[in-house]
């Protein structure tokens, strides 16, 4: 059950660099593209930013210590206001 939860902690921790490599990504690239396209670029790469400053923050709530205690704890509602705010 350890490694179970310790995989878990970390996914948050891959997840939330993902969504931050991912605002970098739009935001860098943003300029190459054509007129139409660099507004969604732009709304792209704020969206991921929302997504993960949340991630961060549930990383920080759940840990890295592979404590079950832990992840069985995590307030959901952090995972449901991303939803809400980015979808």
């Amino acid at each position: 059950m350890q490694d179970l939860a310790l995989i878990t902690q970390y996914m948050f921790m891959v997840t939330m660099l993902g969504m931050a490599a991912g605002s970098v990504y739009f935001w860098f690239e943003r300029d190459t593209l054509s007129a139409e396209f660099r507004a969604t670029a732009t709304i792209a790469g704020i969206y991921t930013a929302i997504a993960a400053f949340m991630y961060w923050r549930m990383t920080g709530i759940v840990g890295t210590d592979g404590d079950p205690a832990s992840v069985v704890g995590l307030p959901t509602h952090y995972r449901y206001v991303d939803w809400v705010i980015t979808t």
